[in-house]
């Protein structure tokens, strides 16, 4: 991670990582992945807190590599203990909020953005963060 976690030492993390290694054909990998980064961000930062989303849909690939990786992130974040957490982005956007087959569009990360802040709030940390 080239030291960027100990030059900025966040308070908050937001994680929507996945999708790529579920495009490219890595799907059996990528609930290890997602295990080995939590546990290396918690060893560089224990006092940081992660927000693990549970992934968007997307218009590509197998959906039930989605829905299998989907369903182990919540027993991945239990494992790594009370710093890390998860916001279920599963069935928040529809097929308009998307730009391309991969991204949303505007309004698409406007709902993504509510969802954040909203578990950001359920944190309950002297964080800065607008209302959703």
């Amino acid at each position: 991670m080239d030291g960027w976690l100990e030059t900025y030492q966040p308070d908050v993390i937001l994680l929507h990582i996945g999708s790529n290694d579920l495009r490219h054909g890595n799907g059996i990998y990528v609930r290890d992945n997602l295990s080995a980064l939590l546990d290396d961000i918690l060893a560089r930062l224990p006092n940081t807190h992660v927000i693990v989303a549970q992934i968007i849909p997307t218009r590509w690939g197998s959906e039930v590599d989605q829905k299998i990786y989907n369903d182990a992130i919540p027993n991945v974040v239990a494992a790594k203990g009370p710093q890390v957490s998860v916001v279920d982005m599963r069935d928040i956007l529809v097929k308009d909020d998307f730009m391309t087959l991969y991204h949303p569009n505007t309004n698409g990360y406007d709902k993504m953005a509510v969802a954040w802040v909203a578990a950001i709030h359920a944190l309950d940390l002297a964080i800065d963060c607008p209302a959703p």
